[in-house]
């Protein structure tokens, strides 16, 4: 898909190719917290953030439930892209002005680049982007969920709570079966360059899935008898 070296865009993946053919996830590199009362630097504030997603990308997928989830349709900007020839295009209804910007751009890496102007990497959804400090906040998923689910209720229509205390060490392993196995798993199974770590990502996928299905066979929910981020 592409990738941004120094700030420029060049057409080579950003992810690479580990031992044995296996494809390799390269890890998310904006990872600002937003808190309630701003003690982490970033006050949450409606109006001021906005997500940038895809409706095909399971990461960025589940960032939108949350935002709808939660009620937070007014206080989070939404702003959909799709593929394009330098990742995603921003400009489906016309020229995308960047919040809080006079800029107007075409394609997501150049949120990266006036975010960071000599970034390295590749360019993902969900992006957050605070518009008061013309950055990005975070663009790893299982963070920004959190984030929606406790630190907007002041604004939230929906005060319940997705990541409860007493299912915590329970919703974590859940996320990391399906992280791994899953929603990376997928992408191990396609982007494998041999027979042999195609064939151990599917297996790995579908023994996941059989686990999951015996899971919910038994309840409601992937972590008992009320819905949770898992």
């Amino acid at each position: 898909m592409g990738m941004l070296v120094e700030g420029h865009w060049i057409d080579e993946d950003g992810n690479s190719r580990g031992s044995g053919g296996k494809f390799d996830h390269l890890p998310t590199y904006f990872r600002d917290f937003i808190s309630s009362d701003g003690s982490s630097g970033l006050k949450a504030e409606p109006g001021r953030y906005h997500i940038y997603a895809t409706k095909t990308c399971p990461w960025a997928h589940r960032t939108l439930l949350f935002r709808h989830l939660k009620g937070l349709t007014k206080v989070i900007g939404l702003h959909l892209g799709e593929s394009g020839n330098e990742g995603y295009r921003l400009d489906i209804n016309g020229p995308h002005v960047v919040p809080g910007t006079d800029e107007q751009i075409t394609y997501l890496h150049e949120i990266y680049t006036l975010s960071n102007s000599s970034y390295t990497g590749r360019v993902t959804v969900p992006t957050l982007w605070d518009e008061k400090e013309k950055r990005i906040v975070n663009n790893e998923s299982s963070e920004i969920i959190r984030m929606f689910n406790s630190e907007f209720n002041e604004y939230s229509e929906n005060h319940y709570d997705y990541y409860p205390n007493e299912l915590r060490n329970e919703i974590d392993d859940i996320n990391e079966l399906i992280y791994s196995k899953v929603n990376n798993g997928v992408y191990q199974a396609g982007f494998s360059s041999n027979q042999a770590a195609y064939e151990e990502a599917f297996d790995a996928l579908f023994d996941a899935f059989e686990m999951l299905e015996d899971r919910l066979s038994k309840q409601r929910y992937l972590c008992g008898e009320r819905i949770t981020e898992a």
